[in-house]
């Protein structure tokens, strides 16, 4: 009996996965895409926010004396920051605020911090 996934003869009775479809699988699962980056002006959805695309804040991540996650001496504590990668990611200068923010996340990386606008108390990127 032939099987309905099987495009090409075999010596044994395992199907072969069609050739097309086992690529389009293949691509799916080896390559790993970048989150979407965010768009300006609209609700963006999960996993496309700045701090998503940040190396220094993901997958680069050192704390405030340069020390690797995988350094003995590493302290999550705090975290080193680097403001053209903001810039770069964002596509805009840094504001006095967000610089502000980063000093001091950069102190205490480990905590979540809320940050005084006027009246009200905000959090921003992972701390949200």
């Amino acid at each position: 009996k032939k099987s309905p996934m099987n495009n090409s003869k075999s010596n044994n009775n395992s199907p072969v996965p069609q050739t097309s479809s086992n690529s389009t699988i293949n691509q799916a699962t080896a390559t790993k895409h970048a989150p979407p980056k965010p768009i300006a002006g609209v609700v963006n959805s999960a996993g496309s926010h700045l701090h998503n695309h940040l190396k220094f804040f993901t997958t680069n991540r050192k704390d405030g004396l340069g020390h690797s996650t995988t350094h003995p001496n590493y302290s999550p504590r705090t975290l080193q920051v680097a403001f053209s990668e903001i810039e770069r990611e964002s596509g805009s200068k840094v504001s006095p605020a967000q610089k502000q923010w980063w000093d001091i996340k950069s102190q205490y990386a480990d905590s979540v911090l809320l940050f005084k606008t006027g009246k009200f108390c905000e959090m921003f990127h992972d701390d949200a």
